[in-house]
This record gives C-alpha cells, sequence and structure tokens, in this order.
C-alpha cells in the first residue's frame, strides 16, 4: 500500500516538476493513455528477475515502484490536457 502511496505522489510531483511534458494534441493525450494502460504490465517481468537477486522490500523498491510511479504520471498528463481542452472550449 505504501508503494502505491508513495508512487502515486511521485508521479503527480513528476508531473508538476516537468510542465512542459503535458500533451499539446488529442493523439499525445491518447498516447498517454495507452501508455498508462500498458505500463503495469511491465511490472511482474521487472519483478521476477529482481526478486532473485534482492530482498523482498528492496525487489518492489526498485521493479515496481518506478513503473507505478510512471503510470501515474502519465494518466495525470493525459487528464491535464483533458482539462486545458475543456477549459478552452467552456471559453
Amino acid at each position: 500500500m505504501l508503494v502505491a502511496v508513495g508512487s502515486a505522489l511521485t508521479g503527480l510531483w513528476l508531473v508538476v516538476r516537468f510542465e512542459r511534458l503535458t500533451p499539446k494534441t488529442g493523439r499525445g493525450a491518447a498516447l498517454c493513455f495507452a501508455l498508462a494502460w500498458a505500463l503495469p504490465g511491465l511490472a511482474e517481468p521487472l519483478l521476477a528477475p529482481a526478486m532473485r537477486h534482492l530482498p523482498v522490500g528492496l525487489a518492489v523498491l526498485v521493479a515496481v515502484f518506478p513503473v507505478l510511479a510512471a503510470t501515474f504520471a502519465v494518466i495525470a498528463l493525459g487528464l491535464r490536457y483533458l482539462v486545458v481542452a475543456a477549459g478552452h472550449a467552456l471559453r
């Protein structure tokens, strides 16, 4: 649970810190959502080798944390594009 919360906060921090990564087009936002769908599938293939060479806690931190942080970041980037686009449409 702590890994999920920490990675979510890290992903959101990345979006705030690197605002320039926000997609400029709908296609870019769609790519963000496609990546958000595909990225969690990387956690298991990364975790298996990490578990063989590292203690469990460190293996989760090294393999799962970055995948979840990237997933949360690309979701937030896609949502940021949608919010900005909706704001322009309402004006």
